[in-house]
C-alpha cells in the first residue's frame, strides 16, 4: 500500500526533479531507463486532449513515493464525441512512476454524477516502460486518439450490466468469489451488500449488475486510488463474466 504525499497543482509538478539517475530498487535493473517530468506530462495530456476537442471540467494531481510516483485523472465535459448514459461524464485515469514501480499507464473510464462513483470500461489503454527511445508528445497522441476510441464501450457495457437481474443466491455467489479473487476483502463484503440492499440512491433501488456494480464502488472509494481502479476494473470483469455464464 502506498500513502498518498499530497494532492498537488499542474504548477507544483513543474517544480519537481527528475532523478538524475535511476534509484536502483527491487522493481527494475534500470537498463534503458528514462525519467518523465510530472509537470511535463500533465501540461501535454492536457494540452493534447484540448486539441482534440475534449473540453476539461476538472483534474486532480497526486504524487507518491516521495514524488517518484504519479496518479491523475482529468475529467470532461460532453463533448459530443462519446455518448454516455445519463448522469455520467468521460475521465481519463493515468499513473506512472520514476522508480521503475509503475509503467506509464492511461485508463479510461466514467463518473457517476449522483455519488462520484467511477467505472473503467478497459483496465489499461495503453502502457509503456520508463525507457530510452519513447516520443513523450507521439506516446500522448497515440494513447490520447485510442482512449476516445475505447471510451465509446461504455455505453454498451452499462447496459449490458443493467439487463442484468440479480437476486438470491447470485448475489451471494458474486460476492464471495469476489473475495475470493482478493477484489474485495471479506470484511468488507457486509457494507456492499447492504449498499446493494438499501441503496439511497433511486437510480440504484434496480437489483441488476449496475447497481452492484456501484455498490462494490462506493466501497471502493474508501481505498488508495491506485486500489480503486483494480477493483471497478476487476469487479466489473466478474459481473459480466457472471451474467454471460447464466
Amino acid at each position: 500500500m502506498f500513502t498518498i504525499e499530497e494532492s498537488v497543482t499542474r504548477k507544483h509538478l513543474r517544480k519537481i526533479k527528475v532523478p538524475t539517475e535511476f534509484p536502483r530498487s527491487e522493481y527494475s535493473s534500470g537498463a534503458r531507463w528514462m525519467p518523465i517530468q510530472h509537470g511535463e506530462l500533465a501540461d501535454t495530456i492536457v494540452s493534447t486532449v484540448e486539441k482534440k476537442g475534449l473540453h476539461i471540467a476538472s483534474e486532480s494531481w497526486k504524487t507518491y513515493r516521495k514524488g517518484m510516483g504519479l496518479i491523475g485523472h482529468v475529467d470532461f465535459d460532453s463533448t459530443g464525441k462519446v455518448d454516455l448514459p445519463d448522469g455520467m461524464k468521460l475521465s481519463l485515469g493515468l499513473k506512472h512512476s520514476n522508480d521503475g514501480l509503475w509503467a506509464l499507464t492511461f485508463v479510461v473510464g466514467a463518473r457517476v454524477f449522483i455519488c462520484s462513483n467511477g467505472m473503467v470500461s478497459g483496465e489499461f489503454v495503453v502502457k509503456r516502460k520508463h525507457t530510452t527511445g519513447m516520443k513523450m508528445k507521439s506516446f500522448i497522441r497515440n494513447s490520447v486518439k485510442k482512449f476516445i476510441k475505447q471510451s465509446r464501450a461504455i455505453g454498451p457495457i452499462v447496459d449490458d450490466m443493467k439487463e442484468f437481474d440479480i437476486e438470491y443466491p447470485t448475489e451471494e455467489h458474486i460476492l464471495c468469489e469476489s473475495a475470493r479473487r482478493n477484489i474485495m476483502p471479506w470484511s468488507k463484503l457486509g457494507k456492499v451488500d447492504r449498499n446493494f440492499r438499501q441503496t439511497p440512491y433511486e437510480e440504484f433501488e434496480d437489483n441488476n449488475g449496475w447497481s452492484l456494480y456501484n455498490a462494490y464502488t462506493q466501497v471502493a472509494k474508501e481505498q488508495p486510488e491506485i486500489r480503486q481502479l483494480a477493483v471497478m476494473s476487476k469487479m466489473r470483469e466478474l459481473i459480466l463474466e457472471v451474467k454471460n455464464a447464466a
